[in-house]
């Protein structure tokens, strides 16, 4: 038992060391775009039919019925502001 422990805390310990979020450059660029796409953390790769498709896979565009258009801007924390 206390082997198994150990062994838990040790694989923790050595994947631990490579959760670099917050720690890397231009980490801006996994802001989301839309509030369906932030709503679903980002799995709406194949189902993306409005102008955010744009971001989460540009191949999406092709199935456009209509033009449409999009506006979004995000005022996140520390100055930081989020336009698409």
């Amino acid at each position: 038992m206390i082997c198994l422990c150990a062994g838990i805390v040790n694989f923790t310990f050595s994947v631990a060391q490579f959760n670099n979020v917050g720690t890397s450059a231009a980490n801006f660029l996994k802001i989301g775009v839309g509030s369906r796409g932030a709503a679903l953390d980002g799995a709406v790769v194949a189902s993306v039919d409005d102008p955010s498709a744009l971001f989460w896979n540009p191949a999406g565009i092709a199935h456009f019925q209509n033009n449409e258009l999009m506006f979004a801007h995000n005022d996140w924390i520390a100055d930081l502001n989020h336009s698409f």
